[in-house]
């Protein structure tokens, strides 16, 4: 059974931090290296959250329905689709560019930063 990611059902925290990443190449190398940094951000947070467990870290990672398309083209979920913006009254939600959301929580400001970062590094210029 897969397990799932550490940022689904989280307690509260006091920080927490949002990335949008475009991938701005999609050689198989280039998709390759994402694929390979993805699987690898469930243990960077676990590293981070045995490191430093009073921040209560936690992450997710979000693959939109364009980049699914190409690091993953032959397991898409059905029922998944580019994001519509949704309004309500004067609340909105808006559909932004981008192809990743990588979400980090914790108490501390500084082991968000350490996690987005090292993804970032993996990741380097491809994104």
């Amino acid at each position: 059974m897969p397990t799932p990611q550490s940022g689904i059902t989280p307690d509260a925290n006091s920080d927490a931090q949002f990335l949008v990443l475009t991938i701005k190449e999609n050689s198989d190398s280039s998709l390759s290296q994402i694929r390979q940094t993805l699987s690898a951000i469930p243990k960077l947070t676990q590293t981070l959250v045995d490191q430093y467990p009073d921040a209560r870290l936690s992450s997710t990672i979000s693959i939109g329905s364009n980049a699914w398309d190409q690091l993953y083209p032959d397991s898409k979920p059905l029922a998944l689709r580019p994001f519509m913006a949704v309004k309500d009254g004067d609340r909105e939600a808006p559909s932004t560019a981008g192809d990743l959301l990588l979400h980090t929580r914790s108490n501390r400001k500084d082991v968000n930063y350490i996690l987005m970062s090292q993804v970032l590094r993996q990741l380097g210029n491809i994104v």
